[in-house]
């Protein structure tokens, strides 16, 4: 339900096959936080069940919106954002993530977008050296996250 929402309010979607199978996925957009504020209306109850069921991670995102009220942070550069991507663990470290970047860098040029922008956890490593080793600039921190900036080429 989730991917479904994000790709009805994404301007781009695009999938990796290998043969019939799925193996990476890309979402992106201008509108995609819609999705994922639809995603959160229709499944309120469920959320808070699962933070209530998860102290730790209440107390962090209760932490990260105090800090943001008391700072202003400068909006990105980038007004298109790239959502999510993902490849299957079993096509991991094969370029399947590389090719989905280039594809989308394509389809961008293509719509005359010049830059696009991500967030990653700044405590997920992998996923930083991937976007880094991908041409992505760092532009801010905040609240655990990193964000990214990347000309379209």
């Amino acid at each position: 339900e989730y991917n479904l929402l994000l790709i009805e309010n994404s301007d781009i979607s695009l999938v990796a096959l290998d043969g019939n199978r799925a193996v990476g996925f890309v979402i992106s957009g201008t509108g995609v936080s819609r999705g994922v504020h639809e995603f959160t209306r229709r499944n309120r109850a469920f959320l808070i069940r699962r933070l209530l069921s998860h102290p730790s991670f209440l107390i962090d995102k209760i932490a990260g919106k105090l800090r943001a009220l008391s700072s202003r942070p400068a909006p990105s550069a980038a007004r298109y954002r790239l959502l999510s991507i993902a490849t299957d663990p079993t096509a991991q470290s094969k370029g399947v993530g590389a090719a989905l970047l280039a594809a989308l860098g394509q389809r961008l040029r293509g719509h005359g977008v010049e830059r696009y922008g991500l967030s990653v956890r700044k405590g997920n490593p992998r996923a930083v050296e991937f976007y880094r080793r991908n041409g992505f600039n760092e532009e801010k921190e905040q609240t655990g996250s990193l964000y990214f900036t990347k000309e379209v080429e």
